[in-house]
Order: structure tokens, then sequence, then C-alpha cells
């Protein structure tokens, strides 16, 4: 029996959402890192404080959403799964079905399948911030755009629009750079249908309730901008944490999108792939410019508006303020893959030479290939995983009991990473109060060192000193008081080392205390 068009639909997108599913579940429970860590911690609070987020620079759906997560369970992957896995893989069903839309059900697969492997969505896929979810809206934003169609236009069935201005106003209240999906569905409608002024009309409208909806939430997002202002006064080298170099910015966008997780470099292998990326696009694209394709006006205005325009614009901005980073410009990268499926399946799509169609398969492969390496080498290196601050306190708490150490951290609050995983065992932990210790001579005052000489050992983080104390003023004062370090404990992931101290006068009977 012969399955109706929507039924093997159904079923396609079933299968790819399924295999998406699978292919993020593996790491999916580890240690949340600092970022999600504080995520947690702030839904953590009353739903009264929910929408007060002066310190996140983030829109508050995020924090709604977790919040009532946190009812069902505070296991990492559960909050991760809801948060972030759930709309990571639903936006790989749309991109089938955005991809089908486009260019048939063979570029549909392609398209879904690229970004279900590719190891970039799958670790902020996983991750408890706000990256899956408004990715999510602008692929459903664009399935919804696709579907207007000239007759809806003409019978003034705006339908797809109003979901689209939903949409939208989710979006906004989901990500800060969102406003740039818009700017570019907006342009791709303007530029699709500039000969039909009512619907122009319509799209200001819509418009015009985005802004109204968001302008609710300026006064906070005022806030939020003016408290990562006094921070990157108070801590300049936060900015370079944080961001990267303006002009190497574009490039690493680019280099993510299709390297994933791995770490560039001049490495041949980035070289070598990316070179071929390069040049096997251009020839497909000399291919389809030579037949003169039906569809290739209407694909390059949904790249350039899809893909280019909502990340050069965001780039323009960094030169003012740092907002340019690959994770949040992500709802870019289907749309990076929905072109090269359309592209490849241009070409098969054409009576040409069989030479022409192992090209635009060979670009499928080298895409499929990087994605492989990348999200194996994600897998199973430590290195590209997050920070473990679940496995650090694990491993202070094989050595050291709460009764005998106090940890110490030179910031103003106790790290977020530490703050969520110490709940239970509770270690004694001071923050020294200040970004920059080196700033005040009196160092060890702030660090009240009679609470800290209540303790047998004092464990110093080294997390984030090269910026809070590059002279490593603690360490000083500890020795100058008659500590002296004893032991050292290095996690896998990049958490730095945490330096053990202990009273001189301890120091003959330590071997009985150096494995509590």
């Amino acid at each position: 029996m012969k399955l109706s068009e929507r039924t093997t639909t159904v079923i396609i997108c079933g299968i790819l959402v399924v295999f998406a599913g699978l292919l993020r579940v593996p790491l999916l429970n580890s240690s949340f890192w600092l970022d999600e860590a504080a995520q947690a911690l702030e839904s953590s609070r009353p739903l009264t404080q929910q929408l007060q987020l002066k310190d996140d620079f983030q829109p508050p759906l995020i924090h709604i959403l977790v919040f009532m997560l946190l009812h069902l369970s505070k296991a990492e992957w559960v909050l991760r799964t809801g948060a972030a896995v759930i709309p990571g893989i639903a936006t790989v069903g749309v991109m089938y079905l955005i991809g089908k839309k486009v260019s048939g059900g063979k570029a549909g697969v392609v398209t879904a399948v690229l970004l279900a492997t590719s190891s970039l969505h799958i670790y902020y896929s996983q991750e408890l911030r706000p990256y899956s979810l408004p990715t999510l809206f602008a692929c459903l934003g664009w399935l919804c755009l696709l579907h207007l169609d000239l007759q809806n236009i003409k019978d003034k069935s705006y339908q797809p629009l109003f979901y689209w201005t939903i949409l939208s106003v989710a979006g906004l209240f989901s990500s800060y750079l969102y406003p740039f999906v818009i700017v570019g569905q907006i342009a791709y409608l303007s530029i699709r249908y500039r000969k039909y002024p009512q619907l122009l009309i319509y799209t200001s409208v819509a418009a015009a309730v985005m802004a109204v909806s968001f302008s609710l939430w300026l006064p906070v997002f005022f806030e939020q901008l003016t408290a990562g202002q006094q921070l990157r006064t108070q801590l300049p080298g936060w900015e370079h944490l944080v961001s990267f170099s303006q002009f190497k910015s574009l490039a690493l966008v680019g280099g993510k999108f299709i390297f994933g997780v791995l770490d560039l470099s001049a490495h041949p292998f980035y070289l070598i792939n990316g070179g071929a990326i390069v040049i096997l696009t251009l020839i497909l694209l000399w291919r389809l410019q030579l037949a003169k394709h039906s569809s290739q006006k209407q694909m390059l205005t949904i790249f350039l508006t899809w893909v280019v325009l909502p990340i050069l614009l965001p780039w323009l901005i960094s030169f003012w303020i740092p907002i340019i980073q690959p994770k949040r410009v992500l709802f870019a990268l289907p749309g990076l893959y929905l072109g090269v499926a359309w592209l490849c399946s241009s070409i098969f799509h054409l009576r040409t030479h069989s030479i022409w169609r192992s090209v635009a398969g060979g670009l499928i492969v080298i895409f499929l290939g990087i994605n492989f390496i990348s999200t194996v080498s994600y897998y199973f290196f430590p290195k590209y995983h997050r920070e473990d601050w679940r496995g650090l306190h694990q491993l202070i708490a094989q050595k050291y009991s709460p009764e005998q150490a106090i940890v110490v951290q030179a910031f103003p609050a106790p790290f977020a990473g530490w703050e969520w995983y110490n709940q239970k065992e509770h270690y004694p932990t001071y923050a020294t109060g200040v970004f920059e210790l080196s700033s005040n001579p009196e160092a060890m005052d702030r660090l009240r060192l009679k609470t800290v000489a209540d303790h047998q050992y004092v464990l110093v983080f080294d997390y984030l000193r090269d910026l809070t104390d590059p002279q490593r003023t603690i360490e000083k004062d500890l020795e100058r008081f008659g500590y002296t370090e004893v032991d050292r404990i290095t996690p896998e992931t990049g958490l730095g080392i945490v330096h053990v101290y202990a009273r001189t006068r301890q120091m003959l009977g330590y071997s009985q205390y150096s494995a509590p």
C-alpha cells in the first residue's frame, strides 16, 4: 500500500528527530559549567524574582522555562533536555520541512542530517542557556514565511504571517540578538514581495506589534546593559575572555559553523577541507549559473537574509558593544546547511554529466565527514567538554572534609559552578568581594584571616585569577601569615589548579591529614 505524502513526511521527520535525539544523549548528564550553573541558581529563586535579571544579559524566557523545569528535577539531563535538547531536535525536524519546501524531500533530508550531526548544534542543544531555543523560533519563523505564497496574498490570507509574528515575539524574549533574525526576515519579505504593498503594510504592523511587546522589557534591558558596561570598566580583561578580536570574529563564526567544537588552527586538516568546501561551492554555483536554475534567485535571497545579514549586522555593532560569538548567532547555522543542501540537490536535478553530481556528492561527504570527526572528538576528548565543577567538587571531597577546609575564590561572590555543587556538603567558601585584589594593598583584610585560620586547610582556586588576582596576592598573604602549599588538585577540564595551603606548624603531621 502506497503511503500518502503527509504520512511519508511524518515518518521521515520522526526518524530524523529520533536520530538527532540519540546524538544528543552522550554527555547530556555531564557537569554544569559556570554559566549553566548560574542559570540554574538564578532560576531557583522564587517566581517573583525571576524578572530581576540585572546581572545576566539575557531576556527572561529561558529563566521562566528553567524555573518550571526545576520543579520536576535538578538533574542536569532533565534541565538540559527541557530547555535545550527538545528545541534542538525539533529544529532538525523543522529544517527537514524547510528543505523539502525549498528544494524537495532529498534536500530536506540532507539539511536535517547535516544539522543533526553538527557538533556545534549538538553542543548547544545540550547547554542550559538560550542558544537552542531562539534557533528553533528562527527556523519556525522561516517555515511560516516560506509557506506564504502569492495565493495567500491574493486571498488576503495572512495566517503564516500571524504565526510568524507570535514566534518573533517569543524569539525576542529568548535572545537579544534575535532582532537581527527579524531584520533578515523582513528584508526577505521586502525583496520577495516588493510588488505587493498590502503585504508590506501587514509586515509593518507585525513589526510594530513586536516592538511594542518587547518595549515592556526595555527598562530591564537597559539595566543589564549598564551592568555589563560597568563590568567591562571594573574588569577590562573580562571583555577579552567572553568575546573575540573584532577582525577575527567573522572568520571564527565561519570556522565554527563548518568545523564545530574543534580548535581552529592552521593545521592542514582545516586548510584542506576549508579550501575544498570553498572551491567546490564556487564550481557548483558557476554550473547552476550557466543552467540559469529557476530557484537560484529565491535561494540567494534566503541565504543572504538568513545567514549573511543576521551575522554581518551584529558584527558591525560589535565595534561598539562586543556581542558577536558563534553560539549567539547559532540561528544562522541551519540556513547555511539549507544552502548546501539546495545547491547539491539542484545539481542532481540538472540533466548534466555525472561528474557534476560527483562534485555535489563530494561536497556533502566533506561536510558529513567533518561533522563525524568533530562530534566524535566532542564525545571522547575532555578538552572539548564543559568545565567539570561537579568532578572538581568530588575530587576535593575525597581528600578534605568541610570541617577541615575552607575554599577561597578571588571574585565578588562564590563561583556559580562551585555554589551549585556545594549545596550538599556545603564547604565554607570565602569570596574576596572585589574584582581585582592587587588594586588594594589590604587584600588580606578582605580575606578575613581569622575566618580562614580556623581551618586546617585553605583551598585557593586558580579559576579566572589571571583577571582577578594576577599578582597572586592571596598566596603571598597566606605565606606571610605562616601557611605553606602542601597539595595541588588539577581537574581534567579547564578549571585551573586548586592550591591547598596548611599552616607551617601542621606540616609535621601533614601525612595523616593528606587524605582525610
